[in-house]
């Protein structure tokens, strides 16, 4: 469909029409004694912009008069309405912060956990002991100093600093999606070709980061915030009602195709954690690295 301009100098009455269904864009705000004709020649000078008006030109309204009204006359607006032009726009940046919820929501309930255990701190006084009493060592306590309870006694993986407590599936094969996949859907995977915490060797324990999805629990995002433990934060793996406590010695980011981790390193009890990183992502891996300090009955 062609589309040309309604453009009435004051010298000029007649308007171009060069074929059937041309779209017509005027800008004046009354054209009433306008005359549409056969093909003649128009000039460009004096134009007045006032508003722009579409009308649909048929054939049969050659040379006939356009009806008197007061224009804009609205008809086949090549714009979008406003208001579906708004829903387009919050459609796109739904778009685009829609996968960013899981892990902001994941954030946010770890900024929440950390001011509260910071106004317990600053509000309870620390107990004072006597120089003769013993001090005991319990890992399995929060930074707010709650006990911490074990969700599973047989196996699981406990980090205090960024409340983990999960439970853990042995003798999973990480090179099996068939294996790995229905373990993760529940919580933490134990590698198969690893040592199992009673064992003298190294104990490979991995889990989900995040994933974009609306329902983060779901998938079980247990070692999200592995990314913000230190070096010296302690770890516990709980092991037929066992703890082992491991201390961090070092976060290391490795290829996906890195396995010489998995390797059963024999005569060194040392436990690592392996992640999806960045979260959310199957680009690299997140390791975790911690030595073993202790164990002790629950």
């Amino acid at each position: 469909m062609d589309k040309i301009n309604l453009i009435r100098p004051r010298h000029i009455e007649s308007l171009i029409v060069p074929s059937e269904g041309a779209v017509l864009t005027t800008y004046l705000p009354h054209v009433s004694d306008a005359t549409i004709r056969e093909p003649q020649n128009l000039k460009n000078d004096q134009k007045k912009v006032l508003e722009r008006v579409f009308i649909q030109i048929k054939a049969k309204d050659v040379n006939k008069k356009l009806p008197t009204t007061d224009y804009p006359l609205k008809i086949n607006h090549p714009h979008l309405p406003r208001s579906l032009a708004s829903a387009l726009v919050v459609i796109s940046l739904g778009g685009i912060i829609g996968p960013l919820i899981p892990t902001l929501r994941l954030e946010a309930g770890y900024m929440i956990d950390q001011m509260k255990t910071s106004v317990v701190q600053n509000m309870v006084p620390s107990p004072t002991l006597p120089p003769s009493a013993p001090t005991i060592f319990d890992p399995l306590v929060k930074p707010d100093g709650e006990k911490i309870e074990p969700i599973n006694i047989d196996f699981s993986v406990i980090v205090p600093k960024v409340g983990i407590n999960a439970a853990v599936a042995s003798n999973v094969d990480p090179k099996s999606e068939a294996s790995y996949l229905p373990a993760l859907a529940k919580g933490v995977a134990h590698a198969s070709a690893s040592f199992l915490p009673d064992q003298d060797g190294t104990v490979y324990l991995f889990s989900h980061s995040t994933n974009y999805d609306w329902f983060v629990k779901d998938l079980n995002a247990v070692f999200y915030h592995l990314k913000s433990l230190d070096t010296g934060d302690l770890i516990v793996v709980v092991y037929k009602n066992v703890r082992y406590t491991y201390r961090l010695r070092e976060k290391k980011v490795v290829a996906p195709n890195e396995i010489s981790y998995l390797i059963p390193q024999h005569g060194t009890k040392t436990l690592i954690l392996q992640t999806c990183w960045p979260p959310g992502s199957t680009a690299e891996r997140l390791l975790i690295f911690a030595d073993f300090i202790e164990s002790a009955s629950l």
